[in-house]
């Protein structure tokens, strides 16, 4: 398959914005991240993370590796071998407003940059403050292609975004001679709905067709009805926009309504819970961000190294943990660009950024508004041995059209 480009999903909700100058509670863990050296220069970056949760499932990992390579750019002598990275983390429980509260605190406690929760729908009132502050705030792992256009230009996505993810489902799809498509969707939030408006669409001016489109509720207990509807359009592949643990009562329900073919997910399920729906997994591909072993995988093989030397264990679930790591290499990278430490300086050297050695892969973001230009990887269930086998990794052609 022809190597493209990429963007990212994401989900975003008006807000009060929260009030400047919120103390801290005595119950907040701050979290630690290689400290300041001896009369150093350091640069502090404030994690508003949900450490617990809905999203705790993805963001556990990821601050793992987060915390691995700033540990590693610190032990080289920190970020052009004099600023060290100061590391908070506290929880905000993957709810919007602590979210916002907890942005304000670590602001107000002298945060550089922030680091907002693995979903926009959490992160725009952390964003929206950040924005007015103008400190630079990257979302960990959410990836709503509207980030940056709900928040301003302080704004940054680490994934390729919910447009491209979709774009990317469906060109694969096709390419695989699928020609009708049954679609799972929600429109509860933006990433589950924009994921599927995307892959539809794309589907379609590669002449496919939509058979059947079911919508989702995020708080739905099974699927039977949209299983057994989708099943009788009898589609070659249904491309859904749910993720874990939902995502396995979906599928064993639809495989109970006798649909035996393909599925292609989001990222969202890219977790080894997938695993968990037995014999309903089989022949199931997911977008992701990173994998080791392959043709463009020798930067994640680093990362893994890297981790292994920091923490003495393997990473758990590769792809977060990899989307950690490109973070600390962003802020690094940036602020070396930038020659300094000042937040609007940081922001407009992310904004230039070219060619990046993350842990995902190489990325840029100069001239995309805030959101890298990543592969989107495709693994598929190996139900044998409960793990994920690499399928493809490529920016979708779209996208590079549209960048054009």
């Amino acid at each position: 398959m022809t190597k493209r480009l990429t963007m990212l999903p994401a989900l975003i909700v008006t807000l009060a914005l929260v009030g400047a100058g919120c103390g801290g509670d005595d119950d907040d863990d701050g979290g630690g991240g290689g400290g300041g050296g001896d009369g150093g220069e350091t640069l502090q970056v404030g994690y508003a993370a949900s450490q617990t949760g809905r999203l705790a499932l993805f963001e556990q990992p990821l601050l793992e590796g987060l915390q691995a390579q700033i540990d590693a750019i610190n032990a080289d002598g920190g970020i052009d071998g004099s600023t060290q990275i100061e590391l908070e983390v506290r929880d905000c429980a993957s709810d919007p407003q602590r979210c916002g509260v907890v942005a304000q605190e670590l602001i107000d406690g002298g945060a550089q940059v922030l680091i907002s929760p693995c979903d926009v729908d959490a992160s725009l009132p952390a964003a929206q403050i950040a924005q007015r502050d103008q400190v630079p705030i990257i979302n960990s792992c959410g990836s709503g292609s509207s980030f940056r256009e709900q928040v301003g230009e302080f704004a940054f996505l680490n994934v390729y975004g919910t447009v491209a993810e979709g774009q990317a489902m469906a060109e694969l799809a096709s390419d695989d001679g699928h020609k009708t498509a049954g679609m799972m969707t929600s429109s509860d939030i933006e990433y589950t709905e924009s994921i599927i408006d995307a892959a539809g669409e794309r589907f379609e001016e590669l002449g496919g067709q939509v058979v059947e489109t079911q919508q989702f509720k995020l708080d739905q207990p099974r699927y039977s009805s949209q299983a057994t509807a989708l099943a009788n359009a009898d589609p070659d592949v249904i491309m859904t926009s749910m993720f874990l643990p939902a995502a396995n009562t979906f599928l064993q329900n639809l495989r109970a309504a006798g649909y035996d073919g393909p599925v292609i997910g989001p990222d969202g399920m890219q977790g080894d819970e997938i695993f968990a729906a037995g014999n309903a997994a089989r022949d199931v591909t997911v977008a992701g961000f990173a994998i080791a072993g392959t043709e463009d995988g020798d930067l994640t093989q680093a990362f893994i190294d890297t981790f292994t030397e920091q923490t003495g264990k393997e990473p758990p679930s590769l792809a977060f943990a990899a989307l950690g790591a490109d973070i600390a290499i962003t802020i690094n990278d940036a602020v070396t660009a930038a020659g300094s430490t000042d937040p609007p300086a940081i922001r407009d050297a992310i904004d230039e950024l070219e060619g990046v050695q993350g842990a995902t892969g190489e990325y840029s973001y100069a001239g995309l508004g805030g959101i890298p230009s990543k592969d989107v990887v495709f693994v598929k269930t190996n139900v044998e041995s409960d793990q994920f086998d690499f399928l493809d990794r490529f920016v979708p052609e779209a996208v590079q059209e549209g960048a054009e």
